[in-house]
């Protein structure tokens, strides 16, 4: 039997057509993804997976140290505008204050101060913790766990800023007013006060400290029935507040008795759960409607 080249010429697509097929997983759907804490895994996953494992342009988050945490040992502290002794003096610190450690002298730790300048303190007067600033190197597209980095290095520059009931700027700042100017810098908006900041984000464990995460809002009952004081955790066991017994913005560690026993909730807003896919919604979650 006898084909035409118009015959052959089809069974020669067919027989590619089919090729095609067996070699070509072809495409998938957006709609046939898997949510990671299921048990099977979509094609596609399995497809992105393989190309990760195999690519040699991997973007991994850097991040780079600002300074490192110190206390302050010696009240009324001096920090003065240069390495010399009986110079001009910047600011005073009161005995616990801390400070951004940014670089240091054979007898003097340079400090970052609250205009970004440098100040410059007497080593015997610091004592400095095993707590390092950092911050991303680049702000660009904000990869997983860059923002809560950006989230501390807006915090860290009020470092030293006075407690001020009410109060939202340089010159004095509350606890609630404090985390709201953080958040709203990295472009996130909470209401004022924090009883009602604490019913907006994901609720995140508070009994488990393993899942807490940079940037994760914690909420207390200090004295009153209601929650009266906020501050934002910035990861190794501390976290950062303005607060009337430290005078101002201070880091202070959650194993603190006090603060421990008052801690009734912690959030975490939507921004952020790309880091750290963790923690439920709160009652009221109105915060992810927000940009």
């Amino acid at each position: 039997m006898r084909f035409s080249k118009t015959q052959i010429l089809w069974q020669h697509l067919i027989i590619l057509s089919a090729l095609l097929l067996v070699v070509s997983p072809g495409p998938v759907s957006a709609h046939s993804r898997v949510h990671p804490d299921r048990s099977t895994k979509s094609r596609e996953t399995v497809a992105l997976l393989s190309r990760s494992a195999m690519s040699s342009d991997i973007r991994v988050p850097q991040t780079v140290v600002v300074g490192q945490l110190g206390s302050v040992i010696a009240d009324n502290a001096p920090i003065y505008a240069d390495r010399a002794q009986y110079g001009r003096v910047l600011s005073r610190c009161p005995i616990g204050a801390n400070l951004t450690i940014t670089g240091e002298t054979n007898t003097y730790y340079a400090v970052m101060m609250v205009d970004r300048s440098t100040g410059f303190i007497a080593k015997t007067n610091v004592q400095l913790m095993q707590y390092e600033i950092t911050a991303p190197s680049t702000q660009l597209g904000q990869p997983a766990g860059q923002l809560g980095q950006a989230l501390v290095q807006s915090a860290v520059g009020y470092l030293g800023v006075p407690y001020v009931w009410g109060g939202n700027t340089m010159d004095g700042i509350d606890c609630s007013g404090f985390v709201k100017a953080v958040y709203q810098a990295n472009g996130m908006t909470l209401p004022r006060t924090a009883a009602e900041q604490a019913q907006y984000g994901y609720d995140v464990p508070l009994a488990d400290s393993s899942q807490w995460q940079v940037g994760d809002r914690m909420y207390f009952m200090c004295h009153h029935s209601y929650i009266d004081h906020t501050g934002m955790y910035i990861g190794g066991g501390y976290f950062i507040h303005s607060s009337i017994s430290n005078h101002g913005v201070n880091v202070t560690s959650i194993d603190a008795a006090y603060y421990r026993s008052h801690l009734v909730a912690m959030r975490r807003s939507p921004q952020l759960v790309g880091d750290a896919p963790t923690g439920s919604p709160a009652s009221t979650d109105t915060e992810s409607n927000q940009q």
